[in-house]
């Protein structure tokens, strides 16, 4: 039931009693939200990548991609590249591109076409994570 719907039936007491108690569960759901990114934060990537946050981030990523290169539509192996660090552990998905590669720490020709589009420096391209 919607919360207008429901503070239509009740007298004005029960319904500030009720946005009270809406604000507290929002306010300590935040707080166990905040909580669980400052624990991603701290874990090194092979740890995290592990993780089901890390997990559902990833197959956004490749929903996103048609489990294709952004860059070149390869089908061939997919890893992920972090264009930003800045959010590590509440990656946006704009953060990540999904591209081919070689192998860990290898990036195909046709993905470095991807990371010029981004104006990424050799030095900015930091991890390709499967």
């Amino acid at each position: 039931m919607e919360f207008r719907t429901l503070s239509e039936m009740l007298c004005e007491s029960c319904v500030q009693g009720l946005q009270h108690r809406y604000g507290e569960q929002h306010r300590a759901d935040l707080c166990i939200r905040r909580a669980r990114i400052a624990e991603l934060r701290k874990l090194p990537f092979e740890e995290y990548r592990l993780t089901p946050e890390w997990r559902a981030r990833r197959n956004r990523v490749l929903l996103r991609a048609g489990n294709k290169c952004e860059l070149c539509d390869a089908s061939m192996l997919i890893e992920f590249h972090h264009r930003t660090y800045d959010r590590y552990g509440d990656e946006l998905l704009n953060d990540l591109s999904g591209c081919v590669a070689l192998a860990i720490g290898v990036i195909t020709t046709s993905c470095r076409k991807l990371h010029r589009a981004v104006k990424a420096t050799p030095t900015a391209i930091v991890g390709i994570h499967t």
